[in-house]
């Protein structure tokens, strides 16, 4: 009988997830525990683990402490770099004229953009009002369906670590 491969997924991480893996309030917050498995396991290469210069730019502008927080959390992991293209910033414009996500969202579609184009499995992230739900998915889905686009799963930490 021959032997089950298991596929690496590839995963995208937005900046929510690193966000969220440095906080330090008082009391925890319990997103935390969940963020930093799965960065653990990203670590171990158990996930290829993929960001945009977009995600990059975020972590940049963010306070000072935040920022280098994000950035040493980001340190240890290999993150596969996903440079934005002409055609990611026109997806994302299909994303906003369908109503996928209003105008103030846009980088949430260029997000998005980047990792459909990439064919990523999933893209991470904390971010449920905007992004992680189920009626969003649908929103997104139809969209790529129309374009002939790859769907992929907008999951949180805690779906990808319970798989």
């Amino acid at each position: 009988m021959p032997k089950e491969t298991k596929t690496v997924l590839k995963l995208y991480l937005d900046t929510s997830v690193f966000g969220v893996a440095v906080q330090t309030d008082q009391p925890p917050d319990p997103r935390i525990p969940a963020t930093r498995t799965l960065l653990e396991r990203i670590r171990e290469g158990r996930y290829r683990s993929l960001v945009s210069d977009l995600t990059l730019d975020e972590v940049g502008r963010a306070g000072t402490e935040l920022s280098q927080a994000m950035r040493t959390a980001m340190a240890g992991l290999f993150l596969e770099r996903l440079p934005e293209s002409r055609e990611s910033l026109e997806l994302a414009e299909v994303y906003v004229k369908n109503h996928v996500f209003g105008p103030r969202y846009a980088d949430i579609a260029r997000h998005l953009a980047v990792a459909v184009l990439n064919r990523t499995d999933a893209l991470v992230s904390w971010d449920f009002r905007n992004l992680v739900s189920l009626n969003r998915l649908r929103l997104i889905h139809a969209v790529n369906i129309q374009k002939g686009l790859p769907l992929l799963a907008v999951v949180s930490p805690e779906e990808v670590i319970y798989e």
